[in-house]
């Protein structure tokens, strides 16, 4: 899912600019927020005594929500950093080398991503040696880029040429507040 939604962050950036990229990732943020909060609240409640598999339920939310956790921050971070990328390329290059812009921000905000969920989520846990660790991270890694770069010529391309011919949108951040935290 993760690759699919830089993709969007991409159009979003590319299109219409860091200010309403911004906002989505925060709207993003916040349904992942309220998502992990429903959880939380579900897990209070008491279960059927005759269930017997409390122990286990807890035990395995327990670690989910610490990838929760991890995921909100590595969504935040990453997709922060992809948008803040493309916004400074478009502008640095007067709107060439789109391709490289997008593939880059995503290398940068994907990698961010990894890491931050590999650390924050698995570093510690029992079951999961640095090794182990790295190997996921290479391959999730991996993978996310691959996406990029093969989704980019055949789709994200063309998406954008015909979204920016559409909307008559074509937006640079030449003034734009680029902290995350900007209203």
């Amino acid at each position: 899912m993760f690759p699919v939604s830089y993709l969007i962050g991409d159009v979003l950036t590319e299109v219409y600019g860091y200010d309403k990229s911004r906002r989505v990732i925060w709207s993003g943020f916040g349904g992942l927020l309220f998502a992990n909060l429903i959880i939380l609240f579900f897990r209070t409640l008491p279960a059927d005594p005759n269930w017997g598999l409390e122990h286990e339920f807890n035990a395995i939310f327990k670690q989910s929500l610490r990838l929760s956790l991890a995921s909100m921050i590595a969504y935040f971070c990453g997709e922060f950093t992809n948008s803040y990328i493309i916004a400074k390329l478009k502008v640095k290059d007067a709107g060439k080398n789109q391709g490289a812009r997008i593939i880059l921000s995503t290398v940068a905000g994907e990698l961010v991503d990894t890491i931050i969920v590999l650390v924050v989520g698995f570093y510690g846990a029992p079951g999961y040696p640095l090794e182990m660790m790295l190997r996921i991270m290479m391959t999730n890694y991996s993978i996310k880029v691959l996406w990029e770069i093969i989704a980019y010529p055949i789709f994200t391309k063309h998406l954008l040429k015909k979204l920016k011919q559409v909307e008559k949108e074509d937006y640079y951040d030449y003034d734009t507040d680029l902290n995350p935290f900007h209203a």
